[in-house]
């Protein structure tokens, strides 16, 4: 049929032709062109009586550079947060979501984390921020008590600052960055998991001065320390 076809799907439409040369449209399909509708009126009434209902607010593979409006209208019933592969920079419309649990920034354009958010987010379990912009993470991260699950894949961290972890930590993944050093004393007390792998940690004598921090009652036994593999 030449270049007289197109499909739809779940709001995006296809069109036969080269490809858009953007780099960030998800899952396209060489010699078609995302081109991304926004959605009708009742398609977000509906959308949001879905976030409202079951605290799921889903972000995902829109190409959206802003926060949509309207998530105060959230605030009490929002747990969890996926806005996986968009455009964001600025994420700070989230802190009006005071009741998340989990969220989810994967792929997207964030360098900074703005430290409003990080108090207004006092409930937070989990926080995956892999493949953003991130040079530093801000002592302020560290004062999110109930988080356990932090993970930082493929950003650009060269350090991570004394503080910046919370105790309550079981889970952190900061591989794929430019580490040189993970003293075991920035270690939260409570870590199970560390994957550190593909940084630049220089690997010495006592495995590069990754060790179990000291617990007050026992040493916690990492069940993944990947700090080995040093990049050269």
């Amino acid at each position: 049929m030449g270049n007289c076809c197109s499909s739809e799907s779940e709001g995006h439409r296809y069109h036969s032709g080269p490809a858009s040369g953007d780099g960030g449209a998800p899952y396209q399909v060489p010699g078609l062109t995302r081109v991304t509708m926004r959605p009708t009126k009742a398609d977000q009434a509906r959308r949001e009586q879905t976030w409202r209902s079951t605290g799921i607010i889903s972000l995902r593979d829109q190409l959206d550079k802003a926060l949509p409006p309207g998530l105060g209208s959230h605030a009490e019933t929002a747990r969890v947060l996926d806005a996986t592969n968009n455009e964001l920079a600025d994420i700070s419309g989230l802190s009006v979501l005071v009741n998340l649990q989990k969220l989810t920034l994967t792929k997207n354009r964030i360098a900074t984390l703005p430290v409003d958010l990080l108090s207004a987010l006092g409930q937070l379990k989990l926080l995956v921020l892999d493949h953003n912009q991130l040079a530093t993470l801000p002592v302020q991260l560290g004062q999110l008590t109930k988080l356990e699950k932090l993970s930082v894949v493929s950003n650009q961290l060269t350090s991570l600052p004394a503080g910046c972890l919370p105790p309550s930590l079981h889970v952190l993944s900061v591989a794929q960055n430019q580490l040189t050093s993970l003293p075991s004393e920035q270690l939260p007390t409570e870590l199970e998991e560390l994957d550190a792998s593909g940084n630049r940690i220089q690997v010495g004598g006592r495995a590069g001065g990754l060790h179990p921090p000291r617990s007050r009652q026992r040493h916690t036994q990492l069940s993944r320390v990947s700090a080995a593999t040093a990049r050269p």
